[in-house]
């Protein structure tokens, strides 16, 4: 990813507000970036209170990811509550995306500047976005990077936003990391990404909302061999404040298993459900600790369980001279 990490200069920026005068709108001020896109506010220039989001890709580098993120939105317009789509074109050599502007935070804003969830609250956001999954299931499309970030209050429902990574597929093989390392499921590292990856995502979202932490203790800061490895390892650290209904549905959305993890039809079952069986996980809610360990040793475990992504970066840390001793427990 590095080549996308580039920023805009400032000069970049200053020719978006005085953009070609032929658009029906002005670009006013920057709301976010990524690695290769920034998405600004503008204003119509015949509408003033009309406002929308605009997503600027880079020149032409990824006019691939650009076609796909198009195609995608246009069969998402079928879908009653996603994102108004309003088409693309080019400013100042770039490709853009003109959606129509939410004003308000996102569920990970919602939750640092508010407080958790109540259970009635997360299983809206919960059922609208599993909704929303059922229609992109049925037209083949895989989000793939569904996280608090991704997820807005948009007229009485929340809906998932930015398409950028999607693939129309049920099913991508590939070792490439898309997405947020706290919300991928085990199997994209053993290198395929599913439906029931997405399942296993919301599950990340759901805790999330209800506890104010994320999964596993993580943290932006942990390492990517740490996160990958509390995916694989580490068990759901779920309150007992929390209904029977909730820990059950927790526990079956975060199986580390997509063959046996909850499907459609599971999650529906426990969702109408009243009584729910907790034995098989009574006990098993601990956390494995990861901080006794350099990288170098928990890409050594994974890659012993076949995990395809760490063998090849055991591999490159190898390659760096950045391999310890086996009994060395001293974080790097």
């Amino acid at each position: 990813l590095g080549q996308w990490e580039e920023q805009l200069s400032g000069e970049e920026f200053d020719s978006f507000l005085t953009a070609d005068a032929n658009l029906d709108f002005q670009i006013t001020e920057l709301i976010s970036k990524s690695g290769f896109s920034r998405v600004y506010l503008a204003h119509s220039k015949t509408e003033p209170k009309q406002r929308y989001a605009i997503k600027i890709f880079k020149q032409n580098r990824f006019l691939e990811f650009n076609e796909t993120e198009i195609a995608i939105l246009n069969e998402l317009k079928a879908y009653p509550y996603s994102v108004p789509f309003y088409g693309s074109g080019t400013i100042q050599n770039s490709r853009y995306l003109k959606f129509v502007y939410i004003d308000g935070n996102d569920l990970r804003k919602s939750i640092r500047t508010t407080a958790v969830f109540d259970e009635k609250s997360a299983l809206k956001v919960f059922t609208d976005i599993l909704d929303f999954l059922k229609f992109s299931q049925s037209r083949e499309i895989l989000h793939l990077d569904i996280k608090p970030e991704n997820i807005l209050y948009y007229q009485g429902r929340y809906t998932l936003i930015d398409w950028g990574l999607a693939k129309q597929s049920l099913k991508v093989p590939t070792l490439y990391r898309k997405g947020d390392p706290i919300y991928l499921a085990p199997e994209m590292f053993r290198g395929c990404r599913e439906f029931a990856s997405e399942l296993y995502a919301l599950g990340c979202v759901l805790y999330f909302i209800l506890v104010g932490k994320h999964i596993y203790h993580l943290k932006y800061s942990d390492s990517l061999a740490a996160k990958i490895y509390a995916h694989h390892y580490a068990l759901p650290d779920i309150p007992k404040r929390l209904s029977n209904k909730i820990q059950f549905l927790l526990h079956r959305l975060l199986d580390k298993n997509p063959q046996t993890r909850a499907d459609l039809a599971e999650i529906e079952q426990i969702i109408q459900s009243e009584h729910f069986n907790l034995n098989e996980y009574t006990g098993k809610q601990q956390f494995i600790s990861t901080e006794l360990q350099n990288d170098a040793m928990l890409y050594e475990r994974l890659a012993s369980d076949g995990v395809a992504y760490a063998q090849v970066e055991l591999g490159l840390l190898f390659e760096k001279g950045r391999d310890l001793p086996k009994d060395q427990t001293q974080a790097n």
